[in-house]
Order: structure tokens, then sequence, then C-alpha cells
């Protein structure tokens, strides 16, 4: 069984009923792009959340980012480039610092 980042990692799946399903999330295959979550009703619109993997100074972090409310032709697509033009920008204003020094003790 795979685990769930491997399972998101991944553009389609073989189902046991369904035979091969493919993601409708169109930015699954974009470097950076660790997870993603895609959804649309005649109601809500189209809404992504999507995982962006970023370096801040020697750390990988994972940066978040969530568009709702998409409307009108290609709202998937939409909802998901405009998730990670967030997330993009987001990552640009992270920085790497320390909170404690090395051996410090926080708490007893």
């Amino acid at each position: 069984m795979l685990a769930l980042p491997q399972v998101i990692a991944h553009p389609a799946h073989a189902l046991p009923l369904s035979g091969i399903v493919g993601s409708y999330t169109p930015l699954l295959t974009v470097p950076g792009v660790v997870g993603v979550k895609s959804g649309y009703t005649s109601q809500a619109g189209g809404s992504d959340v999507l995982a962006w993997r970023a370096t801040v100074g020697d750390q990988s972090v994972t940066v978040l980012a969530a568009v709702l409310a998409q409307q009108g032709p290609g709202v998937l697509d939409a909802a998901g480039h405009l998730a990670l033009s967030i997330a993009q920008a987001a990552s640009t204003y992270l920085t790497a610092m320390p909170v404690v020094a090395a051996g410090q003790v926080v708490g007893h």
C-alpha cells in the first residue's frame, strides 16, 4: 500500500473497480508541488489547496496555499495556478533564524 505522500505525488492511479483514474489537479507534475487537493461545485466554484516545497536557508519547508470560489471557464486550472503563485510568493518572505541556541534548556 502506498503512503499518502506517494499517492499525491502521482498524476494517475489504478483503482480496483475503476481502472486508471487521473487527477483533476493541473499542477501535480510541476517541480516543487508536493501535494494538492482540488474541488468544484456549481455553488462553491473551483478551489485548490496546494503544498509547495521551498528551501529557506538550508531547510526544506512546505508552504500551503488555498484558493476558493473561482468562477468562469477552467476554474480548477485557474485555482491551481493562483494557489501556486501564492505559495511561491509567500515562500520569498520566509527566513531561517534560530529560536534557541543549541543546547539551551527550554523547559523543565
